[in-house]
């Protein structure tokens, strides 16, 4: 996705729908959006807040 590519491109690419695409890049973002931040990131948040 951060290359432009558009959901139809994507899917084209894959030989599968569009519907699919949206599935699978909305399952992917869900995901990742439940991972813990990783130490480095969170360390570097804690300093910017001054904690």
């Amino acid at each position: 996705m951060r290359c432009g590519d558009t959901y139809a491109r994507l899917a084209a690419g894959f030989r599968v729908g569009i519907t699919t695409v949206y599935r699978f890049i909305r399952e992917a973002i869900d995901l990742l959006a439940v991972l813990p931040p990783m130490l480095e990131r969170a360390v570097t948040t804690v300093r910017k807040k001054g904690a």
